[in-house]
């Protein structure tokens, strides 16, 4: 009888670690592009993301972002609530239509690009660059 009661312990063990949630959270590579043609000296862009089923990694200034490394731009992240600020500065200007930078989300699946409103909310250009168009341009598994 104990010999039963052992084997039915073991095999409860065995099906619980064989069990695989499926809403396992993973991370995400979050794309962000410049999409207009022209010169900005700075950008600045805000990107809310409650649309979206996660959040970025690391909070406040310690977001897991990074500017596109081919550019010439200091860039500062911070992402408070819901809510993601990107700026960058640039003394050769940054030219569109170009990757601005990447950041980390962790969510259950892949949040669509759509999910994350993006609003330019400063910018100082050339003149005649009119105002920058930023959007998420892909949402992709990072292994």
């Amino acid at each position: 009888m104990k010999m039963k009661r052992l084997s039915l312990s073991l095999l409860s063990l065995f099906a619980s670690f064989s069990i695989v949630d499926a809403s396992a959270a993973a991370n995400y590579d979050v794309r962000f592009r410049l999409n207009t043609s022209g010169t900005y000296q700075s950008l600045q862009f805000n990107v809310s993301y409650s649309g979206a089923n996660g959040d970025f990694v690391g909070t406040g200034s310690s977001v897991t972002c990074t500017a596109n490394s081919s550019l010439s731009v200091m860039g500062a992240f911070n992402d408070v609530g819901t809510t993601l600020t990107q700026g960058f500065v640039s003394t050769s200007g940054i030219s569109g239509a170009v990757q601005v930078a990447n950041c980390t989300f962790n969510g259950p699946s892949a949040p669509s690009p759509s999910a994350f409103v993006v609003t330019t909310t400063d910018w100082l250009s050339d003149g005649g660059s009119g105002t920058p168009n930023v959007s998420v341009s892909s949402v992709v598994l990072i292994p």
